[in-house]
């Protein structure tokens, strides 16, 4: 991992490019080594982005200061053991290093089954915590942890982009910058490509960037899962050499890696996929894969009617309110009058900033509550379609850096990068539901460099039938997993609840069997950690 210096009393780690640069940066200038110290790191989040940690070292610190960049692509963990701390990006190195004990922590079980798809600074080992995107931390301070970055920086009035043709332009821009940015830093990246709208943007910057990969995509027996026809279209329209994977029917969800980590890893029911993505990147010498995970997330797929709330409450001449309920409409396929309701709905209930849940587990567990977030300070004003991007934002941490793949090689998410992110959460909610079209703005700043089919399709691919399938194939060893087990021994689980669920044989009518998985993947995480 590069090591850049900054100066004689700091460096960076990792990977760090210069604003409006696709060039990963090799050097600091003495300017802006003063401008780094001068603002305490503030420099740096400012004017850089990438995947990187800063450590500073000078008397207006009163001590080191360690700095983790924006966006999710550098996790950092730390531990304090005998007066010093101790910071990584792997954190199974604390463990080794005996800096804290490798014991499965319940409290953090409770927490995410409970607060599902919420990651904060808690993992699953006590003693260690993450230093979230955008925090500084410093032990001699009187707050040791402060956020230099949030994204509620780009979500006021001040801020927005309200004018569509402005909007496309910048996407298009640090899309394709962002993307050549992280694919020219590999050597042979494999873009994980399904066909969809996201990945097939990222096949797009490829192709305009003139930057070779070559590309993967998967099937599942079942048709809702088969995505080949689309993932086709884009590897021929874009030149890509596309290589394609079936997904046994039969694989247990039992049998994933065991390999002990702060949090659970791939969830058991993607467990197949990651196998035969790391196959194929091993079968071509694949260096990094790069995914379009993220982008329903910044590119505004949100699903309410909070888009009309926020096109009511925008400081800004109300004609767009009908048309952004005209849009809504035909988004959703329903009536004017049903997307008032909703927005009525909406308008006159506070919703809780967070999904709680209770299913499967016992109600003492379900009694935890919610780990703090800084991103859950919600500033006051704040519009509820904004709620909504910022929180989707959040939510999209949690399944980052869990699939096993990405331990053998790093897998970037180019559309989680600053310079994007900051971008697409200055653009009103409002605007990317024109014309009756989620992430309206993303499709037309590409709807010039990809084929027709992507540009109009309205259909997501689905894992609902192979799951299904691989409960009912598994049900008697996951009833047996889950009330054995240390969630069990824990009063994490609800031994009653389950017994009674999978004692049906017949094909679940709810999803319930998919929150079963949920608990298997805790279940074999800790297990993991206590063989």
């Amino acid at each position: 991992m590069p090591i850049l210096p900054l100066g004689r009393s700091g460096h960076v780690i990792g990977t760090i490019f210069a604003r409006g640069s696709q060039t990963r940066k090799t050097t600091f200038t003495n300017a802006e080594v003063a401008a780094i110290h001068a603002s305490r790191g503030h420099w740096l989040v400012d004017h850089c982005w990438g995947g990187w940690l800063a450590i500073l070292d000078d008397d207006s610190l009163d001590g080191t200061a360690i700095i983790r960049d924006a966006s999710p692509a550098l996790p950092v963990f730390y531990a304090a053991a005998e007066g010093h701390d101790h910071f990584t990006n792997a954190g199974h190195r604390l463990i080794s290093a005996g800096v804290a004990r490798p014991v499965p922590d319940p409290d953090y079980a409770r927490q995410i089954l409970a607060w599902p798809g919420l990651q904060t600074a808690r993992v699953g080992i006590r003693g260690i915590s993450e230093l979230l995107p955008g925090q500084r931390f410093r032990r001699a301070a009187d707050t040791p942890i402060t956020s230099l970055w949030s994204p509620w920086n780009f979500t006021g009035a001040d801020q927005a982009i309200t004018d569509r043709a402005t909007a496309i332009d910048l996407v298009r821009r640090e899309t394709l910058a962002c993307v050549a940015a992280w694919a020219r830093y590999c050597e042979k990246p494999l873009l994980e490509l399904s066909g969809g709208l996201d990945s097939s943007i990222i096949a797009a910057a490829l192709r305009q960037g003139r930057i070779a990969a070559d590309a993967v995509t998967f099937a599942t027996a079942a048709r809702d899962g088969d995505e080949r026809h689309f993932a086709r279209i884009v590897a021929g329209h874009t030149g890509l050499a596309l290589h394609e994977a079936t997904i046994s029917q039969g694989a247990s969800p039992l049998t994933g890696t065991r390999t002990p980590t702060l949090r659970p890893g791939t969830h058991p029911t993607l467990s197949g996929i990651d196998a035969v993505f790391s196959k194929h990147a091993n079968a071509i010498g694949a260096d990094a894969f790069l995914s379009g995970t993220g982008g329903d997330n910044i590119f505004c797929y949100i699903s309410t009617a909070s888009p009309l709330l926020d096109v009511i409450g925008s400081p800004r001449p109300r004609s767009p309110i009908l048309w952004t309920l005209q849009d809504l409409a035909r988004l959703h396929e329903t009536t004017a009058w049903h997307v008032a309701r909703s927005a009525w709905r909406r308008a006159r209930r506070r919703a809780p900033l967070w999904r709680h849940a209770d299913d499967m587990i016992t109600a003492d567990a379900a009694a935890i509550d919610r780990d703090p977030h800084p991103w859950l300070d919600v500033p006051t004003g704040t519009l509820p379609g904004k709620l909504d991007h910022v929180r989707a934002l959040l939510r999209i941490q949690a399944v980052l850096h869990t699939n096993d793949r990405s331990t053998a090689r790093p897998m970037h998410y180019p559309l989680l990068s600053q310079p994007l992110v900051e971008a697409c959460l200055r653009i009103p909610t409002w605007r990317w539901i024109e014309n009756g079209r989620d992430r309206s703005v993303a499709r037309a700043a590409f709807d010039d460099l990809l084929p027709e089919a992507v540009l109009a399709r309205r259909t997501k691919g689905r894992l609902e039938h192979q799951s299904m399938q691989l409960y009912l194939a598994n049900r008697e060893a996951i009833r047996d997993l889950l009330l054995t087990g240390w969630l069990a021994a824990q009063d994490i689980a609800d031994r009653r609840v389950i017994e009674r669920y999978t004692a049906d044989d017949s094909p679940p009518r709810d999803d319930g069997y998919y929150r079963l998985f949920d608990l298997v993947g805790v279940e074999l995480w800790a297990r993991a950690w206590l063989d």
